[in-house]
């Protein structure tokens, strides 16, 4: 059905994949049980929360202390990064280690993220729905079953062995990184150029950062702390939710590239992500909550890959488009999370979740109508 593939691509591209593969099995196996660890040793769902600001807002003032960036050397230091990640978190079993894993991993947006991102969609631009699906899907399709084997890692065995797991994943990722990656790619960049190449996306970036970003990174993880207490549960409750997702993406970014057309289908993705977000905030039962969650997944991974393939539609320089990208998602999820932690704490986290939601449903949509003037593909 799809014509790409390594085959039809460069054996470059293949090496970069593999990569990614390994790196995103380092990351789900030391941070997909994050949330119920740090549950376990005392914090309180509003206080896990706010270690997401921590989280993203090391790339707001890392971006643009650079103007030159090597791609193997940096996405290498990402990597070096996410292993000192865990080593630390397995090191220091205490709340307050929280907040400087989140750091950690936010470092990692920019040195890993920010070169992967142009290497991956440099390959191949005609089919940038496409090559966003594959993006977006890898995780989900790996979260099938990371979440439920990591959970019964430590539930049987204790976080220790689990962190110790993920650090061999991410050495592993450094070996290979080492020895697939192009050593010669380097890119150059200004964060004020940067975002001025983004005409027309700006607004929409930083909603997608601060609703679904939000959402899908922060809400979700926190609110399944109340239907589920154990390690096992809670790997078990992350892979079952994400089964239903891949295919449905997949099947609408192809459409989107055959019919060359974004526009539907991220203005209906939006609208069915946030009505599934608000529907979600409502459930009062741990298997209404299975369902919304599941819901959410669904079209969390429909959406996701169309923003990316707008953005890499317009975009001249695409090194410039990634920096810019990751600049102004960062902005959008620090603001949202420190919205949402508002609302949690004088309201509720089902009503951050339902603001989330109206975001989604009401707002992204119209900003899109507004802006699509200014963009020469949608």
């Amino acid at each position: 059905m799809f014509d790409l593939n390594f085959k039809s691509l460069s054996t470059q591209f293949a090496k970069l994949n593999i990569v990614f593969a390994l790196w995103l099995t380092a990351s789900i196996l030391g941070g997909s049980l994050l949330e119920v660890y740090l549950f376990e040793l005392g914090m309180s769902i509003n206080e896990i929360i706010s270690t997401g600001i921590i989280w993203f807002v090391a790339t707001l003032f890392l971006t643009p202390m650079f103007r030159k960036v090597p791609a193997k050397k940096f996405m290498l230091l990402g990597i070096a990064i996410g292993l000192l990640s865990v080593i630390m978190i397995y090191a220091i079993p205490d709340t307050k280690a929280a907040y400087l894993f989140r750091f950690l991993l936010g470092l990692t947006h920019f040195f890993f993220w920010v070169p992967f991102n142009t290497m991956f969609y440099e390959f191949k631009k005609e089919n940038n729905a496409v090559m966003g699906a594959m993006y977006y899907s890898l995780g989900p399709l790996l979260t099938v079953f990371l979440p439920g084997i990591a959970g019964i890692i430590a539930g049987t065995f204790g976080y220790g062995n689990l962190y110790i797991l993920a650090a061999v994943a991410y050495v592993a990722t450094f070996v290979l990184a080492l020895s697939f990656l192009d050593e010669k790619k380097t890119y150059e960049y200004r964060l004020t150029d940067a975002l001025k190449s983004l005409s027309g996306l700006k607004t929409l970036i930083f909603l997608e950062g601060f609703a679904p970003g939000v959402i899908v990174s922060v809400l979700l993880e926190v609110m399944t702390l109340q239907y589920v207490h154990t390690p096992a549960e809670y790997g078990a409750f992350i892979s079952l939710t994400t089964i239903f997702a891949i295919a449905a993406s997949f099947m609408t970014a192809r459409i989107s590239d055959i019919n060359n057309r974004r526009r539907e289908f991220l203005v209906i993705s939006a609208i069915a992500f946030g009505l599934s977000a608000m529907l979600t905030s409502i459930t009062s039962t741990a298997t209404m909550f299975f369902l919304g969650f599941a819901l959410i997944n669904f079209f969390k991974t429909v959406f996701f890959p169309l923003p990316f393939a707008l953005l890499v539609d317009n975009s001249k320089n695409l090194f410039n488009t990634m920096v810019g990208r990751e600049w102004l998602l960062s902005l959008g999820r620090v603001t949202g999370i420190i919205s949402t932690l508002i609302i949690a704490i004088y309201m509720g986290i089902q009503e951050a979740l339902f603001f989330c939601g109206v975001v989604m449903l009401i707002v992204y949509p119209l900003v899109f109508e507004l802006k699509k003037s200014k963009l020469n593909k949608i």
